[in-house]
């Protein structure tokens, strides 16, 4: 797909693009308290016959099936609500902000900043370098409050990373 723009615009094009994707999988997956609930009471009732026939090996193989897919929806339900918990701090900080920071201090302030970052950065960022720095963020990290984690955009990184890359250059 041809989007035209500056490279954040495209990037934010594309992102917005594919939120019915990501919508998509989310309904696929059903809810996350239920999944957990139910594979908690499945790794409760192979427990449970395990105590009954300790040598079963059958028993043995779903414990650790149903075992590790519990972990994995538990640490799943974990990055949703910290995800969730994010979203709303960034929504009352953002709001925060606004509330206080008004008028000529707030562009004061802005080229003060500014000025100390430009004389900091001494040299260019490399593709490579910007592209090891985001994949190197913690899949449970996000950005601002759209809804897009650092996972999701690791995830279709095949998709967005050149736009993505371009506009983060752009900034440089």
């Amino acid at each position: 797909m041809d989007i035209n723009g500056v490279p954040m615009y495209r990037v934010n094009k594309k992102l917005k693009l594919l939120k019915p994707q990501f919508r998509a999988i989310n309904r696929a997956q059903g809810k996350l308290s239920q999944n957990l609930a139910v594979l908690r009471s499945e790794v409760e009732s192979i427990q449970q016959a395990l105590d009954q026939d300790p040598f079963n090996n059958v028993l043995r193989e779903q414990e650790v099936i149903f075992s590790r897919a519990f972990r994995n929806a538990l640490l799943d339900e974990e990055r949703f609500l910290k995800q969730k918990a994010k979203v709303h701090w960034l929504s009352l900080e953002i709001g925060i902000q606004r509330d206080f920071v008004e008028g000529p201090e707030m562009v004061e302030e802005f080229l003060f900043s500014l000025e100390i970052f430009s004389t900091l950065v001494i040299k260019l960022i490399s593709r490579d370098e910007l592209r090891m720095a985001i994949l190197s963020i913690g899949d449970d990290k996000a950005s601002r409050p759209d809804g897009f984690s650092s996972k999701k955009i690791k995830a279709t990184w095949c998709i967005i990373g050149n736009e993505f890359t371009k506009a983060l250059m752009d900034l440089f």
